[in-house]
């Protein structure tokens, strides 16, 4: 029998996972050097220099927070599980998606006992990563579907994003289902409040937000809170004004009372034919690096964004995650090596 030869690795893409291991790190240093750190990411990315002693943007303000702000709530929002319980104390039962189940070891998952049609997320990860829907049983394969799981059980996605204090201190990555809201054929908009100090200020539809299972790019259109359409662009969306959704004035309400004493918190919504539904919350919003057209807006945003008194407390030492973080690097480390390798074959 012919010996199956290995595919070559791409070493570009070796080198590109190495590299985003080396973020992790920054989480454990002094904070000046990871102010120099994360602005030289801000400035690379949004292609101007930032100021961390005086941030007037909005997107500054986010890197600003994500270094000194931690509210003591901000792990139960950044957790997708947790989250659920946080919403139901303020506004009631039934305002989330139904949970199926969470766990920490795909193979205690009975994917044949989930109500289809579900959706499989990791409760920790961020930015439209891990993120599977299933809406046939009989199409499933268990076994490749654990093993496509099981990564997301990883504790390093508890303090990859982006040096995000509150993802820092998850405790356990869980793989989570919850009921799929929509149809097959057509997946929810998204309906993102824009709130300083407690006060909706703005929102955006967001449509067509995944496709293949796979975050993509969305058609996005800002809107005042009287839903009069912006001539704002955000980040390599296309503009698609949407009519008014029908419980605006619900959601507009409860964005309101969920981001009470918070500087700055986006809250999602989808809002279906009988009733709507909060997605998410999140603190940082693009993760502080998507640029508006016009440039003029996101100061805009920035004026409206009030900065909380700065917390430079060290986050408590976890073994754990320094172990997983070794075995991280290494496994980065090898597969840069074999990719190098495979180029030179």
């Amino acid at each position: 029998m012919r010996e199956q030869q290995r595919p070559k690795r791409d070493p570009r893409s070796s080198l590109a996972t190495f590299r985003r291991a080396l973020w992790v790190p920054r989480l454990f240093l002094p904070y000046w050097l990871r102010e120099l750190l994360l602005g030289r990411s801000f400035q690379r990315k949004m292609g101007y220099r930032m100021d961390f002693g005086d941030p007037r943007t909005f997107n500054e303000k986010i890197q600003w927070c994500k270094l000194y702000y931690h509210h003591p709530d901000a792990v139960r929002i950044a957790d997708k599980v947790a989250f659920k319980a946080y919403v139901a104390e303020r506004l009631g039962k039934g305002h989330t998606a139904q949970l199926y189940g969470a766990w920490d070891d795909v193979n205690a998952i009975d994917f044949a006992g989930i109500p289809i049609p579900y959706v499989l997320k990791s409760n920790c990860c961020a930015y439209g990563d891990c993120v599977l829907f299933v809406f046939d049983h009989a199409q499933l394969d268990p076994a490749r579907l654990r093993r496509e799981l099981k990564p997301w059980l990883d504790p390093m996605n508890t303090i990859i994003p982006q040096s995000a204090r509150g993802y820092f201190h998850i405790e356990k990555p869980l793989v989570m289902a919850e009921a799929y809201v929509g149809s097959e054929q057509t997946p929810p908009v998204d309906y993102k409040f824009f709130c300083f100090g407690g006060v909706p200020r703005y929102v955006y539809s967001a449509s067509e937000h995944f496709q293949d299972g796979k975050a993509i790019t969305s058609a996005i259109s800002f809107y005042d809170m009287d839903w009069q359409p912006l001539d704002v662009r955000y980040g390599d969306s296309r503009r698609c004004d949407l009519p008014k959704p029908t419980h605006f004035d619900e959601m507009r309400q409860a964005a309101e009372l969920l981001s009470q004493g918070f500087p700055f918190m986006r809250v999602d919504f989808y809002d279906c034919e009988d009733r709507w539904l909060v997605g998410e919350m999140t603190f940082s919003s693009g993760a502080g690096f998507k640029k508006f057209d016009p440039e003029s807006f996101d100061r805009d945003l920035g004026d409206l964004f009030e900065l909380p008194p700065k917390n430079t407390d060290r986050e408590p030492f976890r073994g754990d995650l320094l172990v997983a973080y070794l075995r991280h690097v290494a496994g980065a480390f090898r597969d840069l090596i074999r990719g190098e390798e495979g180029d030179s074959a």
